[in-house]
């Protein structure tokens, strides 16, 4: 505060978190808080003064005193004075703030002072131009800073933000580059580029300036066609800030750089995708060419490479080339064929996003065989059906019925077929249903009631005493259910529900069971969080590692052994707003749900459960519904032995803010 006291206002509230509660919940509390007025009150025998207002009544305060008080300690102060100075200050005022400036004042006045001109219009070049060569750091930094706000910027004042490029002091050249960069002209790049080159490899912040002032010059197409000469590293650092211009001449500069200057890793990636997108469509053949010479043995770059071009494509609204198409199958052959375990997924992924039908033999026999890791066969499993849809039923069918089949591949068969959404698809789930083990009926339930057709089909199902009507009171399938718009929904379940108890106590004797449990273990946080990297790292991220998908969880301790049972157990009690699940119906009657991260010019990305990016291009989609749903799998607990459990609740517990 003015007075130099420090203020907190202490709203309590019952209820923790932000979107977790509705906001109607009566625990909300709108009424009560308290302001808590902190200051420094000495110790015994020499006790400091109260915290006192400097001015009674700023309004009646004199020019004299307000320009004293631009040189006050507290920032509070000075900010009150200059915006009384700048309100009625008058003539005196202005008379006053330059005699301050040409005087050896306080630098803080000086700088206050300079703003106060400013605004009021009376801050005259030669007093300007005196503030740029002042003594004080702080000072010249405003006074560049003041030139940055203008709209304009005659020549000699360009001449003064050239100097402040080369000032002694970091942030006054960080001052005078944003000045810049806010009056593009193709006369800043040479200067720019020579205060680029000299940045201090630790100045993280004025080379984040600079690269933006850079970028903000060749926004015009004039300016890169009259570009000043450039050496290599001129260059190099031109093409760092080309994909932050969304031109055309800023992909054709990208194309001919790389053709004559090596890029190599994400640089390239990105350059290439830049092309891709923003470049003239008759560049996409020589792009194309020229990303296929990139280290062609170096399979995963050239997968890169290829993602770029394929991403870039989908952002433009446009399809792929016959030579995207032959460079991907040539690709996606060597890398399905390969025996690292890891290439062997860049191929999968890549099969399923060029949609290659060449793939779908070698994709088959991954997904039927036992001895390839159950993460590879589910990954062979979407990209299978993302080729071509409910042709591989027959061979989905038949693992989805295999007892001796990891549990995790059949409940991931159970939603691809569901999200399918085709009668065969749906007719195998519903024949799989009475013999299914509880975890997977619950899949298989769930992937069905996301559709209307699926959802009535389900019931039926019920009615037949073909499946448990405990399924209709889980969670997932509620909501799922609730959105189907199966007419006499409410009547029908209630119908095979009644007196039946409420999955919430099935969920509540879970957590209890587990409570139990880790109380007797002895867990072990280092183990926990092998078993957090396995199970949960795709999505949440902890001391910087990790997926940033859903919440991160530094500092999730705090919570307690309680909590963090709700939240794992039954994921969809709590579910934040900004991370509920998306369902999207595409207009070949196929559902995906998933997390929605962003929108990418014609393309809607979301996460899916297993946190794999999924791309959407918006002109499939039928509907979008947003659900009261987590993203995160609702039977987590079931996947993780409850051993590893309690190693991972240990690990999760020991994430407390310091000195907690």
């Amino acid at each position: 505060g003015p007075d130099g006291a420090l203020y907190v206002a202490d709203f309590y509230n019952r209820i923790i978190g932000h979107y977790e509660v509705p906001l109607t919940h009566p625990g909300r509390d709108r009424e009560r808080g308290r302001i808590w007025r902190i200051y420094y009150k000495g110790i015994d025998k020499e006790p400091a003064p109260r915290p006192a207002m400097p001015r009674a009544d700023w309004g009646k305060a004199t020019v004299t005193e307000l320009v004293s008080d631009l040189g006050h300690a507290n920032l509070v102060v000075r900010t009150t004075a200059t915006n009384q100075l700048v309100e009625r200050g008058g003539d005196e005022g202005v008379k006053a703030l330059r005699e301050l400036l040409a005087k050896d004042s306080k630098p803080a006045q000086r700088m206050h002072g300079l703003w106060a001109l400013e605004r009021t219009g009376q801050l005259e070049p030669s007093v300007l131009e005196a503030a740029l060569k002042d003594r004080e750091n702080g000072v010249r930094v405003h006074a560049l800073r003041v030139l940055a706000e203008r709209k304009e910027l005659p020549a000699p004042q360009r001449e003064w933000l050239l100097n402040g490029l080369k000032d002694s002091d970091a942030l006054a050249r960080r001052a005078a580059a944003d000045a810049l960069g806010r009056h593009p002209s193709v006369e800043n790049v040479r200067p720019l580029l020579d205060l680029r080159h000299a940045v201090p490899a630790d100045d993280t912040h004025l080379l984040h300036v600079v690269r933006m002032a850079l970028r903000d010059q060749l926004r015009a197409d004039e300016t890169w066609k009259n570009l000043p000469k450039l050496t290599e590293a001129d260059a190099r650092a031109i093409a760092d800030v080309a994909p932050g211009v969304p031109s055309a001449a800023a992909a054709a500069y990208l194309l001919q750089h790389m053709q004559q200057l090596p890029e190599t890793g994400e640089r390239l990636t990105r350059y290439v995708h830049h092309v891709a997108y923003r470049g003239a469509a008759t560049d996409v053949p020589a792009l194309l060419a020229f990303a296929r010479k990139q280290k062609p043995d170096d399979l995963r770059q050239q997968a890169a490479l290829l993602g770029a071009v394929q991403k870039a494509t989908q952002l433009r609204g446009g399809k792929p080339l016959d030579e995207t198409r032959a460079w991907a199958e040539e690709i996606a052959g060597k890398l399905l064929s390969h025996k690292d375990a890891g290439l062997v997924r860049v191929g999968i992924d890549l099969a399923k996003d060029q949609k290659l039908t060449s793939a779908e033999p070698t994709l088959a026999e991954v997904v039927g065989r036992a001895d390839v890791p159950e993460e590879t066969r589910r990954l062979a499993v979407s990209s299978l059906t993302a080729i071509s849809g409910a042709k591989q039923l027959p061979l989905l069918g038949k693992l989805l019925v295999d007892a001796s089949a990891p549990a995790g591949l059949r409940d991931h068969i159970a939603a691809v077929l569901a999200g399918l959404n085709q009668p065969e698809t749906r007719a195998a789930l519903l024949a799989a249903l009475p013999t299914s083990p509880a975890r997977l009926q619950s899949a298989i339930a769930s992937g069905l009631a996301g559709t209307p057709q699926g959802a009535d089909q389900l019931l039926d199902a019920v009615t037949a005493g073909k499946a448990s009507a405990r399924l209709l009171l889980e969670k997932p399938v509620e909501i799922r259910l609730a959105q189907s718009k199966v007419p006499m929904l409410k009547e029908r379940v209630a119908k095979l529900t009644a007196g039946m108890p409420a999955v919430d106590q099935k969920l509540q004797d879970l957590m209890n069971r587990r409570r139990e449990g880790f109380a007797k273990a002895k867990p072990d946080a280092e183990v926990g969080a092998k078993i957090f990297e396995k199970h949960c790292a795709a999505c949440h991220q902890i001391a910087n590692k990790g997926a940033k998908i859903g919440p991160q969880l530094d500092g999730v301790g705090i919570r307690g052994l309680e909590r963090l049972l709700e939240d794992v157990i039954d994921p969809n009690r709590n579910v934040d707003q900004a991370f509920r699940s998306t369902t999207l119906e595409l207009n070949n009657g196929q559902v995906i749900s998933g997390l929605v991260l962003r929108e990418e010019g014609e393309v809607l990305v979301l996460a899916d459960p297993q946190g794999k990016e999924v791309r959407v291009e918006k002109k499939m989609i039928a509907e979008k519904i947003v659900s009261q749903l987590s993203p995160m799998p609702a039977n987590l607990a079931d996947q993780i032995a409850e051993a590893d459990f309690h190693h991972l609740m240990a690990f999760l517990l020991a994430q407390r803010p310091a000195g907690k």
